[in-house]
């Protein structure tokens, strides 16, 4: 059988070439029982008709494809395969109370601040009018009152300045004055500076509530993931897995940016990526090839089975349509036999009826004649119908179908010539039965599926163990939260500063104290190699029984047949004498009738023999497994002669 195919796979499992498919998909296509096209057939056609179209085969073939398809699907489970998995979500909630407090009291902060600086505002205009009216009056030569400092150092040193002015000479006067407006001056721009700044901040503070705006109500928040991984399992049963994730957040009011100064939460984008691998080690249940591979390395022993089965069915097709054939020559044979027997009676009846008008012979005997003629064509009719029967059971043995009778098929070759006993002597039974075990595909298909319940028995043996698994993971992590876009973040997390390695190391142990399932599974798959291990003994027992049984069977057959041909030609000649001495009034016409009787008895007997030892040497090849054999193209042929004894080697 080919393997070429099933090696490839499993070579390209180990290799890890991913989920290659081996062929594309098909439509299932309509059986094909095509109309039978030539009539008269040889046996080589008809077998050719058989291994294009017999129902049995076209199922044993598409029961390949099936065992084809389960071997590639546990194949699969070594498959490189790619996961991914992009997730987006978008979340909205009504802020808390809480949370609303906090940004209400940010807002009243401002305001107090702003009323703060408008209140101070107000305090440095008034001062800076007080000091306005006491510079005038300083210049217009009067003494300034009712000046007030927030200052007390500033305050005392007015009084002071003042006291001084009062209690001064008019000559000291004047320079004193000027003293004090220049001290009036130099407070006038502190206040001037000192107003301008608490008006910016309330200018500021109104300005930062104009951007804060209202309170918000609603937070709303996005989150994005990809994650990408490869996963390899391998026939040992470990586990490879490089994995990738990228996945960013985004904080929001709804309404409002992301910066706090616009009322907004005030944090920015963060985008994270991670690269590492992971491996998964069995050291317990599913360790090794034994335990790991057995499902695939079953399924494709079932496969070549399956293939062999096939190659068996071919053979068993043929050999239902050699004896379908035979069949229909016989039925032909038979017919042909009566025909003449019926021709010879109507000659019969005419000799009788001219001796029984020569007053030779009573008239009693037409009446004889009639009966036997009568009974010569009943026999006829009823070979006809046989006929007809086999010719529907060689279209069914075919495949082909028949859309009216004039169509049925008839067989144009004739029985083979016999093996001599002395070839058939050359072949020793024993030699036979030899070949038979090493070379029927059905004893070879029931050892490979016993193989195939070792495999699994193997594998539940294994599995009767608890399960620990060691699991190692090292990745890299980056990190991007800086302000940006999008694309921006996502490249600093990717190509920025990585962090690692990160590593982990876990140890998984399960247990289960009775162990029901993997004992029961054990139980099941013991069960199943052992009544595989019976049915393969069986099947080789059998065919060398069969051989044997057909071996000596051939043998007594062609002794039969030789004591028929000697038993017809001794039958046909005792009839031309009978016929002759009847003529001339020797013999009477009951002896005539019986011993032309006797005579198509016995050309029938030959006809039954001839049919007997063909068949016989048909199922000898077939019992010997060389009947058929597959071409490189996968089709099926007829192993040489047809009817020649196998060969043995000695």
């Amino acid at each position: 059988m080919r393997k070429g195919k099933a090696v490839a796979m499993a070579v390209c499992g180990l290799l890890g070439l991913g989920s290659t498919a081996w062929s594309q998909g098909r439509g299932v296509e309509a059986p094909s029982f095509p109309p039978l096209q030539k009539r008269e057939l040889t046996l080589s056609e008809a077998l050719k008709l058989t291994l294009a179209h017999e129902p049995n085969l076209a199922l044993s073939r598409e029961d390949v494809k099936a065992k084809e398809g389960l071997s590639l699907q546990a194949a699969g489970a070594f498959d490189l395969t790619l996961i991914g998995n992009v997730s987006y979500e978008f979340t909205q909630r009504p802020l808390s109370a809480a949370e609303k407090l906090d940004q209400k009291k940010k807002r009243d902060e401002i305001r107090d601040e702003i009323a703060k600086a408008e209140a101070k505002m107000a305090q440095y205009d008034q001062m800076i009018q007080q000091l306005l009216q006491a510079r005038s009056d300083l210049q217009s030569g009067l003494i300034p009152a009712g000046v007030s400092f927030l200052d007390p150092q500033l305050q005392a040193q007015w009084e002071a300045m003042l006291v001084l002015y009062r209690n001064a000479s008019p000559a000291q006067q004047a320079q004193i004055r000027q003293d004090i407006i220049n001290w009036i001056e130099s407070r006038l721009g502190e206040l001037t500076i000192a107003r301008n700044e608490e008006l910016a901040t309330a200018v500021g503070g109104r300005q930062e509530l104009r951007q804060l705006g209202p309170v918000a109500e609603v937070e709303q928040t996005q989150r994005g993931t990809i994650d990408l991984q490869l996963s390899k399992h391998y026939r040992t049963g470990l586990t490879l897995t490089p994995f990738m994730n990228l996945s960013g957040e985004s904080l929001r009011y709804q309404g409002k940016p992301k910066s706090d100064k616009f009322g907004g939460p005030g944090r920015e984008d963060t985008y994270n990526a991670t690269l590492g691998f992971s491996v998964n080690i069995p050291l317990g249940r599913g360790k090794g090839v034994e335990s790991a591979g057995a499902a695939e390395q079953s399924s494709l022993i079932d496969w070549e089975a399956s293939r062999k089965t096939l190659a068996f069915t071919a053979s068993q097709s043929v050999l239902a349509t050699v004896f379908a054939y035979l069949d229909l020559y016989r039925a032909q044979e038979t017919v042909a036999v009566y025909g003449r027997s019926s021709e010879l009676q109507g000659r019969l009846l005419e000799l009788v009826q001219a001796l029984a008008e020569a007053d030779e012979i009573p008239r009693a005997e037409i009446s004889r004649m009639q009966a036997r003629q009568a009974e010569v064509t009943s026999q006829l009719q009823a070979a006809k119908s046989s006929l007809a029967q086999a010719q529907v059971a060689l279209a069914t043995a075919m495949g082909v179908s028949i859309a009216e009778p004039s169509s049925l098929p008839q067989a144009v070759e004739g029985f083979p010539p016999p093996p001599s006993p002395s070839d058939l002597a050359a072949v020793s039974a024993e030699a036979l039965a030899e070949m038979g075990a090493s070379r029927r595909l059905d004893v070879a298909a029931a050892r490979d599926l016993e193989r195939s319940g070792r495999v699994l028995w193997r594998a539940a043996v294994i599995d009767l163990a608890a399960k620990k698994d060691l699991d190692f993971k090292i990745s890299y992590a980056g990190l991007s939260d800086a302000g940006g876009n999008m694309g921006h973040n996502l490249g600093r997390a990717l190509f920025g500063n990585w962090a690692g390695p990160s590593a982990s190391l876990s140890f998984a142990y399960e247990k289960p104290l009775a162990n029901l399932t993997q004992r029961g599974q054990l139980e099941q798959r013991q069960a199943l190699w052992a009544q595989r291990q019976i049915s393969a003994a069986d099947a080789e027992r059998r065919v060398r029984l069969d051989v044997l049984q057909t071996r000596i069977t051939l043998e007594q057959l062609l002794t039969q047949l030789e004591a028929a041909k000697v038993s017809a030609q001794a039958a046909r000649q005792a009839f031309e004498n009978e016929l002759e001495k009847f003529r001339f009034g020797r013999s009477t016409l009951i002896d005539t009738i019986l011993t032309e009787q006797r005579a198509v008895e016995a050309d029938l007997t030959v006809i039954q023999a001839q049919f007997a030892v063909a068949q016989t040497l048909a199922k000898l090849r077939f019992d010997t497994g060389t009947l058929v054999e597959e071409t490189p193209e996968g089709e099926y042929l007829v192993v040489g002669d047809l009817w020649a004894l196998p060969r043995t080697q000695r």
